[in-house]
């Protein structure tokens, strides 16, 4: 199954990984594995789910790579479906980030997941990812 990949237009450029992350545990380095902490809405139970993200690759303002795993708050890392994940997520999610200067001076940020494979798995994932970027570009517009 191919990589979903989701592009957003963002008015501000993102120097730093560091504005998604709710917890951090280590800095943005090659071999770094920050906890993330993502609270899901209230409509949808509002509880947070962790995960941890192992930076691959990094080449400031250009590209950024990790694989990201389910996790506890602890940073422990946990089997998809044993937390309730359907099948086809994967335990290791490879993400690459490619930041673009815009014609606007915006920045484009386009975010490919790998991995998934099933539709179900990926068209979760990819529903996830929109609604997190779509609120990111609108907290740049502000």
């Amino acid at each position: 199954m191919e990589g979903l990949e989701c592009p957003r237009l963002c008015d501000a450029v993102v120097e730093t990984y560091g504005v998604y992350l709710t917890q951090r545990r280590d800095g943005l380095s090659r071999g770094g594995a920050p906890l993330v902490c993502m609270r899901a809405p209230a409509e949808y139970g509002g509880q947070d789910m962790y995960h941890t993200w192992t930076y691959t690759s990094i080449d400031p303002q250009e590209r950024i790579e990790f694989v990201s795993n389910f996790a506890n708050k602890d940073g422990t890392h946990l089997d998809p479906a044993a937390i309730g994940m359907p099948p086809g997520v994967p335990h290791d999610v490879p993400h690459v980030i490619v930041f673009k200067t815009a014609d606007d001076n915006g920045t484009e940020i386009t975010v490919t997941e790998y991995g998934y494979t099933t539709e179900q798995a990926r068209d979760l994932s990819r529903a996830g990812m929109e609604q997190y970027l779509d609120k990111m570009a609108a907290m740049f517009a502000e």
